[in-house]
């Protein structure tokens, strides 16, 4: 007896513990669920305040209204996407490290900071944290985009926020209907033309910044093109300067990176607020 009854006093131990397990399972399942909807609807916010931004202090001109002069007007090519004209004095009073807009014409259209740390890792435009983070150009860089290199870093979210649309530039057909993105900073417009995408090793030498010295500008422009995912259009400009957009990739060692050239710039006075709202009312 004494034996049946240790036997079923250890059953009774395992069951015991074998239903907190599941208790315990079950309460973890469920706070990762949580947590994962919450992340989810912080990161859908996120892009939604990103939006209402967009639509508050910017407004687009199409490009055949889009004033430009006569020594120096725009490539004549439709993919070209609408010229933005943003308020930088508005977003600077939301946060006070913006220094450009980038947009392709697509779902990448968003203010770019630059900060000597990596708190816009975890913190969105508005200093909140979110795991969306927010577009950064390199410390290293001037902010008007005026290096031969300028890095801008962001995001590869699944959602396809931030930078998680480059993606989309490995596939050619993709690249040949999307090859135009603008970046507008506070003094300038300034159009570019991808010319390379590629994975690089976090040591590339198309993460240099500084090219004064032919030597790294010479390693920079091999990194660049000679291991581009397939051939790009040609690209006929005065201009040397190249923009890098770098996001992850998926593996910890690479990156993804989507070069394009400078081939057109102008000085267009940004719009007040009121002229901004009063455009967006109109259209």
């Amino acid at each position: 007896m004494s034996r049946g009854r240790s036997w079923k006093n250890k059953k009774g131990r395992f069951s015991v513990f074998a239903e907190a397990f599941l208790w315990v399972c079950m309460l973890a399942a469920l706070l990762s669920v949580s947590g994962f909807i919450l992340k989810l609807y912080g990161d859908s916010r996120s892009e939604k305040e990103y939006n209402d931004l967009s639509v508050s202090y910017s407004y687009e001109i199409p490009i055949a209204q889009a004033p430009q002069k006569d020594e120096n007007p725009l490539p004549d090519d439709s993919r070209i996407p609408p010229l933005k004209y943003v308020n930088v004095a508005e977003l600077r009073a939301v946060n006070p490290d913006y220094v450009a807009w980038i947009t392709f014409g697509t779902d990448i259209n968003y203010p770019v900071v630059q900060s000597n740390n990596d708190y816009y890792l975890t913190h969105n435009f508005f200093n909140q944290r979110n795991s969306n983070g927010c577009l950064l150009i390199d410390s290293e860089n001037r902010a008007d985009f005026s290096d031969l290199n300028t890095v801008v870093w962001g995001h590869n979210m699944k959602s396809k926020a931030m930078f998680g649309r480059l993606q989309e530039y490995r596939n050619e057909e993709y690249y040949k209907e999307h090859p135009f993105f603008w970046i507008l900073t506070p003094k300038e417009s300034l159009l570019y033309k991808i010319v390379s995408v590629h994975d690089v090793k976090v040591d590339s030498a198309a993460f240099y910044i500084d090219l004064t010295e032919p030597v790294f500008k010479e390693a920079f422009q091999k990194a660049v093109y000679e291991n581009r995912m397939y051939e790009t259009e040609d690209v006929s400009s005065k201009y040397q300067n190249i923009v890098t957009l770098c996001t992850c990739d998926g593996n910890h060692k690479t990156r993804l990176m989507v070069h394009g050239r400078l081939i057109w710039k102008e000085s267009i006075a940004a719009p007040t607020k009121n002229e901004a709202t009063t455009k967006n009312a109109r259209e």
